[in-house]
């Protein structure tokens, strides 16, 4: 196996933008990050903006964290379906890998392989901090 990645999930305000009426207040976004870094922000989405998911969708995904297709980003323009970050998420008996793509172009942009055990403390603690709306999850 290759690199082993580290991942942590923050939770923070996204705010109205002037161009954006049809943000109608603030909400809490999911943003994931890998290695330290934004992971919407370090991969090219075509220099597209997006934001991270719900925190409340996010909760609802439970199912597709160890399997299946988990959205991580939506369109800036926040109109379900476009342009949305999708990961494809296979498990191992100790690994996760992370394949995320545009889900509109198929093209799998990044790889990601997470350690089992570290990936699920950083969902277990992204959804205490979520639950008891706190905002900073990564150390």
């Amino acid at each position: 196996m290759g690199k082993i990645n580290e991942i942590c999930f923050k939770i923070i305000p996204a705010h109205q933008e002037e161009d954006m009426p049809q943000i109608s207040e603030m909400w809490e976004q999911v943003r994931v990050f890998i290695d330290g870094e934004d992971i919407i922000n370090k991969i090219d989405f075509d220099d597209d903006f997006h934001w991270g998911v719900d925190s409340s969708f996010f909760l609802t995904q439970k199912n597709n964290y160890f399997g299946g297709k988990l959205l991580i980003g939506i369109c800036g323009c926040t109109a379900e379906g476009c342009d949305d970050i999708i990961v494809d998420v296979d498990k191992s008996e100790n690994y996760i890998i992370w394949k995320i793509y545009h889900e509109r172009n198929d093209d799998i942009n990044a790889v990601f392989v997470f350690d089992i055990g570290n990936y699920q403390n950083a969902l277990i603690e992204a959804k205490s901090k979520i639950t008891q709306k706190e905002e900073d999850v990564c150390n």
